[in-house]
């Protein structure tokens, strides 16, 4: 996987990823995680949990992550979030397209903006 743009600001967010990425994320095979401290920002449960165990801060050591109680609360703070919920969680305008890179490789930009 490799993210191929990102962008932020107070009032917008820009991503462009592989289209196969993508459509993982919509099929419920990948989260998104929007707080930075994965690489890339679609992710599987099972690789962001190691990435949140191995934490260089140790923010989530007491955590039981077999805990779905706990998880969803480290999700919320992680701003991790399933395809279907991240829309509508950041209630901002919607940006979205999908294009074509050379060689048939497509990508889709995501994010969000306000007006």
């Amino acid at each position: 996987m490799s993210l191929l743009d990102s962008t932020f600001s107070d009032d917008s967010c820009l991503f462009v990823v592989l289209k196969e990425d993508y459509d993982k994320w919509k099929n419920d095979e990948l989260l998104f995680c929007g707080s930075g401290i994965c690489d890339y920002p679609l992710i599987s449960q099972d690789e962001l949990i190691g990435t949140l165990k191995n934490d260089l801060f140790f923010l989530y050591e007491d955590v039981d992550f077999d805990n779905p109680d706990e998880l969803k609360k480290v999700f919320k703070e992680e701003k991790v979030f399933a395809h279907r919920d991240f829309f509508p969680a950041w209630g901002y305008n919607i940006i979205y397209g999908t294009y074509c890179l050379p060689g048939d490789k497509k990508v889709v930009a995501f994010g969000y903006y306000r007006d």
